[in-house]
């Protein structure tokens, strides 16, 4: 068995892969509402998540403007 989904206590959230820069960019472009699992917000990543909602303003953490 695949060992993310044989222990209940591992979630989508804690993969390493949120960490990513090019991987959250893109998965923020095709679907907003992943922005909130952006572990390293940067100002592109932020502008396109709020581009695509404005909803997602209320999940940027360090706000600039």
């Amino acid at each position: 068995t695949d060992k993310f989904f044989a222990d209940p206590k591992i979630l989508i959230e804690d993969f390493f892969f949120w960490y990513d820069y090019s991987f959250c960019l893109n998965s923020v472009k095709q679907n907003d509402l992943t922005f909130k699992l952006v572990k390293e917000q940067t100002s592109e990543i932020c502008m396109e998540a709020v581009k695509q909602n404005g909803h997602a303003l209320q999940f940027v953490k360090e706000r600039t403007v």
